[in-house]
């Protein structure tokens, strides 16, 4: 595993995905909380920390994980450029009390929503 990461340290790509599975107890949150602090401090990565337990599919699972990317949006500029980038999945989004949290909900349009997965390395 130590391999792993450090192929991942030195050489980032764009649109880099990082699923994490295993037992309960073995050190999986740890990692990926060490393994987003490299990718946001050292390259300006954003990073989302996703539960998948309720994901029945991967689309599910696409519209999680976007979900959660948008949540972790560092800055306005950011989270703009993304919105015109995944903004036909998109119906609206609505920010929380006081600007805190996010709701986002997606588009009614079930065949577009079924192409998430397909397009989703280049979203």
């Amino acid at each position: 595993m130590n391999g792993s990461i450090e192929l991942l340290y030195r050489h980032p790509r764009r649109n880099e995905n990082l699923f994490l599975t295993g037992e309960r107890g073995i050190g999986k949150s740890s990692l990926a909380a060490v393994t987003r602090y490299i990718a946001e401090e050292k390259y300006q990565f954003v990073g989302a920390n996703c539960f998948l337990g309720a994901a029945r599919n991967v689309s599910d699972v696409c519209r999680i994980v976007l979900t959660k990317m948008l949540q972790a949006m560092p800055d306005k500029n950011l989270f703009e450029r993304a919105r015109v980038i995944v903004g036909k999945y998109i119906k609206g989004i609505q920010l929380g009390v006081f600007g805190v949290g996010m709701n986002i909900e997606f588009t009614d349009d079930q065949k577009l929503l079924e192409d998430l997965p397909l397009n989703f390395y280049r979203s």
